[in-house]
């Protein structure tokens, strides 16, 4: 029964961990899903309930859902600070100002509104290379998780990559 119950939670773990990886992510994280998976795999074919070895397969299953649970937090953090963050204040982004209370010639409306536009124009290149630079954190930290069981396959994550600063580009314009 103790083997039950450890088992169960390792398992509610597994999915609770899981249930973090959002969408946009999920592709980049193949070979660290993949991985975590293979971690499953001896008490999926091999183990028994009077194996010997249970112990210490828990122990690596359950090592290897806390490492992964941190690079999720450190990935969820990483979007939800640095480029969500930043996303939005684009998006909430005005180029052109208009006071309600003033009249102006087209003159003066033409040369206000260069003003403006070129304040909003910086910040915007200012905010366009910090998710620029949280992408390229992003993929460091998923290319630098240390993966036991298996390979990453490069061809597939640099597709990944390219899918994920799409995403974010089209997001930014």
């Amino acid at each position: 029964k103790e083997y039950h119950a450890k088992l169960s939670f390792v398992l509610k773990e597994h999915h609770r961990v899981s249930s973090m990886i959002i969408p946009v992510i999920r592709e980049l994280l193949t070979a660290q899903i993949e991985n975590l998976e293979y971690k499953f795999q001896p008490g999926i074919s091999t183990l028994t309930w009077q194996s010997m070895n249970i112990d210490q397969y828990m122990d690596r299953v359950y090592t290897g859902i806390g490492k992964f649970e941190e690079l999720l937090h450190r990935i969820n953090e990483l979007i939800e600070h640095r480029i969500e963050k930043n996303l939005k204040l684009v998006s909430k982004t005005l180029l052109v100002d208009i006071a309600s209370d003033q009249t102006f010639t087209l003159d003066h409306f033409v040369s206000m509104q260069e003003k403006v536009t070129k304040n909003k124009i910086q910040l915007l290149d200012s905010k366009n290379l910090e998710v620029e630079h949280a992408c390229n954190d992003l993929i460091s930290m998923v290319r630098a998780f240390p993966l036991d069981d298996v390979e990453l396959d490069l061809v597939m994550f640099e597709k990944s990559v390219t899918k994920l600063r799409g995403h974010y580009s089209r997001l930014m314009y």
